[in-house]
């Protein structure tokens, strides 16, 4: 079953992302979530953004925790 879910996000604000749950035979009682923008979209656009902030941020040295 595909459905759209709005997520709100502080860093790039709202975005609306398709997703799939898929029942797992091999383990009773576990789903696996994919979401996913669609191509081409503000919300993909958005999506792009959000990955290459959280990488920099990654990447980023943290101060020290006092």
């Amino acid at each position: 079953m595909n459905v759209s879910k709005p997520i709100g996000t502080p860093v790039v604000g709202d975005i609306v992302l398709a997703y799939e749950s898929m029942d797992l035979p091999a383990d009773p009682g576990l789903t696996l979530q994919a979401y996913s923008a669609e191509p081409g979209s503000p919300s993909a656009d958005a999506l792009g953004l959000l990955a290459s902030w959280a990488a920099t941020e990654e990447r980023a040295p943290h101060a020290p925790v006092t």
